[in-house]
C-alpha cells in the first residue's frame, strides 16, 4: 500500500490578544435574537481596512482585502444589535443597529486613525489641543495605569479626534448610534452638538486613565450645524458593554464653545436627549424591486442602511418633523423623492412610504461553488477599480440596480475562493442575466478553525482571500504546503503530519498536531488518549487540491491539564508532489 506523508503548515497572523473577551450583555435586561451581519470597514478616506477584527455577539472574524465581513447566526440584542471593530493604529469602531433576524443586516463602519495630538508629563499635567477644534485640560498627578490602577508619573501620549455633527459621514465614524440612556435610566435618541474621542498611553503602549476622584476639562466648539445652541447641555460617554451612550455630567456654553468636566477618557458627546419613536421603510426601484445595502438619510444627519430585503428599521427622535431620502451613492447616481413625516409621539411606530430611486439597469445571476451548488458570498461592483457597491447573498442569487451603459468589474467571494469578470451594464429598464457564476478558484481559502477554552470563547480564525500562498515540497516528506495570512501582530499557526493513503484517508489520527495562538502552543497530550480527528476529504492529482477538516481537543504546553476544543477546522492547499 502506498502512503504519502502530508505536512501542511498554516500560519495565521491576526490582530487580537490571545485572551480576547467576547462582547456580552445582561440577558435579563435585553431580549436576544439570532441574525446575520454583513458590512464593510473603511478608513478616514473611505479606503478599505483589511485584517480588522470584527466582533458581534460571541463571534469574531477578520475583514478581507475589500474591508468586507459576514457574521452568520450571531446573538444580537433585539433592539440594539452591536458590531465592534478593532485594528492597530485606529480608535475602536462600532455600530449599533435595529436587527432584522430574518435577513442579513448591513452596516458601514469607518475607522478613525489614532494619531497622537500631544504629549505631557503626568506629574505636571498639560493642555492638549484637539485637531479640528477644542482642547483638554489635565491636572498634574491625575494619571493611573488603566489596567492595574497604579499611579503613573512618566510621559503620556494623548490621541484625540473631534467629530463635527455637520460632517455628512458622522454616522459612519461615530461609535454605536444616537441611542442613549439618561440619568433616570430612560432610553433617549440624541441630537449631537459635537463629540470627541480621547485615549492616553505611556511609552510602551499601555493604556492610561484618569485616577479615581480626578477630572479633566474638555472644551469643544459648538457645531456649525446649529444656528442656536442651548446655554447648558448634557454630557454622554459611549459604553461598549451596552452599545449605548450614557449620560454623565453637563457642559456650559462659553462663547462659541461648550466646556465640561469628565472623570474618565473615552468617546464623549455633547447632546440633548429626546423621546423615541420607531420608523420602518423600504428602498425600491421603479418596478418596486427592493434594494439592499442602500443608505437612507434622515434629517440630513442620521443614516440607516437597508438589509438584504431592502428594508430598514430604526429609532428616531419623537416630537420632531422628519425627512427621509436616498441620496446619490455608489452605483446610484440619482436621489429618491424626499418624504416628510410629521412629529411622532413617544413609542409611536410609523411606516415611511417606499423611497423610489427610479429606473436603472439591472444585473442578475447566481453563484455556485466547486460542487456546482448555490452558495452564499460577497459581491463587489467596481468602476475603474474603485468599489461602488458591496452586497451579500445568502442563497447565491443576486439582482443589482446599476447605472446604465457602464463598465463594471464584478468580484465574487465565497468560502471556495474568488473570481471576477467585466461587464457593460445594459440600457435603462433592461436586465442582463449572467447565469451561473462558478467560484472555485483556490482551495486555500478554506483554511481556518474555531477555538474554545483557556480564555477563548468561540473565537473564529480565518485566512482571508488576499493571503499570500507559497507552495513547495520536501523530497523527504512528500507533499508540503506553507500558507500564510498577513494579519497584524499576534500569530496563530497549525502544523500537522500524517501518514495517509490517497484512497483511504478518513478519520485519521495525526502523528503530530500543534496549534499556536497568541504565543501559546496547544498540541496532542502525551500519555493521554487523544480524540483529535483529521479527515482528508479530497486528495487530487499533482496540481489539483488537497482538502480536509479537523476537530477535537488539544492541550496547552504551559499546562497539560488545560484543554481547548477545536471545531470547524478546515484546510486546503494545492498538491505539488
Amino acid at each position: 500500500m502506498k502512503f504519502d506523508l502530508i505536512i501542511i503548515t498554516i500560519a495565521i497572523i491576526f490582530f487580537a490578544c490571545k485572551k480576547t473577551a467576547s462582547y456580552h450583555r445582561d440577558p435579563a435586561s435585553y431580549n436576544m435574537v439570532t441574525g446575520s451581519v454583513s458590512g464593510r470597514v473603511t478608513d478616514l478616506y473611505n479606503a478599505p481596512v483589511s485584517n480588522a477584527l470584527v466582533n458581534a455577539g460571541k463571534s469574531f472574524i477578520m475583514t478581507d482585502v475589500n474591508g468586507q465581513f459576514i457574521l452568520k447566526n450571531v446573538q444580537l440584542s433585539k433592539d440594539a444589535g452591536f458590531v465592534k471593530v478593532t485594528h492597530d493604529g485606529y480608535f475602536t469602531g462600532s455600530r449599533t443597529f435595529f436587527p432584522n433576524p430574518n435577513a442579513t443586516n448591513n452596516v458601514k463602519i469607518r475607522l478613525i486613525p489614532k494619531t497622537v495630538s500631544e504629549n505631557f508629563a503626568a506629574p505636571s499635567g498639560g493642555v492638549i489641543e484637539i485637531p479640528g477644534g477644542g482642547f483638554i485640560s489635565i491636572g498634574g498627578g491625575s494619571i493611573v495605569n488603566a489596567t492595574t490602577g497604579a499611579s503613573y508619573s512618566g510621559g503620556v501620549s494623548v490621541s484625540t479626534f473631534y467629530l463635527d455633527p455637520a460632517d455628512p459621514n458622522v454616522n459612519e465614524f461615530m461609535p454605536g448610534d444616537m441611542s442613549g440612556v439618561d440619568v433616570s435610566d430612560q432610553r433617549k435618541i440624541l441630537q449631537s452638538f459635537g463629540m470627541v474621542a480621547i485615549e492616553m498611553h505611556n511609552a510602551t503602549g499601555e493604556k492610561m486613565q484618569l485616577a479615581p476622584g480626578k477630572t479633566a476639562t474638555i472644551t469643544l466648539p459648538v457645531s456649525s450645524a446649529f444656528n442656536h445652541a442651548p446655554a447648558t447641555i448634557p454630557l454622554w460617554y459611549f459604553d461598549e458593554t451596552t452599545s449605548l451612550w450614557k449620560e454623565e455630567g453637563q457642559a456650559v456654553k462659553t462663547g462659541n464653545n461648550y466646556v465640561g468636566s469628565v472623570s474618565h477618557f473615552t468617546w464623549w458627546n455633547y447632546d440633548y436627549g429626546y423621546g423615541r419613536a420607531t420608523i420602518t421603510g423600504r428602498v425600491v426601484d421603479c418596478e418596486g424591486i427592493p434594494l439592499s445595502n442602500i443608505t437612507v438619510t434622515v434629517n440630513n444627519q442620521m443614516t440607516i442602511v437597508t438589509d438584504q430585503d431592502g428594508n430598514y428599521t430604526s429609532w428616531v427622535p419623537a416630537g420632531f418633523g422628519l425627512t427621509f431620502q436616498v441620496l446619490p451613492q455608489g452605483a446610484i447616481n440619482v436621489s429618491s423623492q424626499l418624504e416628510n413625516i410629521g412629529a411622532l409621539a413617544d413609542n409611536q411606530v410609523m411606516t415611511v412610504p417606499d423611497l423610489n430611486i427610479g429606473c436603472g439597469a439591472r444585473i442578475t445571476g447566481h453563484i455556485i461553488n466547486c460542487a456546482h451548488e448555490n452558495t452564499s458570498g460577497n459581491i463587489i461592483l467596481k468602476v475603474n477599480n474603485y468599489p461602488v457597491y458591496f452586497g451579500f447573498t445568502e442563497t447565491g442569487s443576486f439582482n443589482f440596480f446599476v447605472m446604465p451603459n457602464t463598465v463594471y468589474m464584478l468580484e465574487f467571494e465565497t468560502e471556495d475562493g474568488v473570481t471576477s469578470q467585466n461587464i457593460t451594464s445594459p440600457a435603462p429598464n433592461v436586465t442582463v442575466d449572467l447565469g451561473s457564476i462558478v467560484v472555485c478558484s483556490d482551495a486555500s481559502s478554506r483554511n481556518g478553525f474555531t477555538i474554545d477554552g483557556d480564555g477563548f470563547n468561540h473565537f473564529d480564525v480565518n485566512i482571508v482571500r488576499d493571503s499570500v500562498n507559497t507552495l513547495g515540497y520536501s523530497m523527504m516528506y512528500g507533499t508540503f504546503a506553507n500558507i500564510w495570512g498577513n494579519y497584524s501582530s499576534d500569530t496563530a499557526s497549525i502544523h500537522f503530519e500524517i501518514m495517509a493513503d490517497a484512497q483511504h484517508h478518513s478519520n485519521t489520527e495525526p502523528d503530530l498536531f500543534s496549534l499556536s495562538v497568541g504565543g501559546v502552543f496547544y498540541s496532542l497530550s502525551m500519555g493521554t488518549t487523544n480524540d483529535l480527528v483529521l479527515n482528508i476529504d479530497y486528495y487530487g492529482a499533482i496540481g489539483d487540491s488537497i482538502k480536509g477538516t479537523f476537530s477535537g481537543h488539544l492541550y496547552s504546553d504551559l499546562n497539560n491539564q488545560v484543554p481547548v476544543m477545536i471545531t470547524n477546522g478546515r484546510f486546503g492547499g494545492i498538491r505539488v508532489q
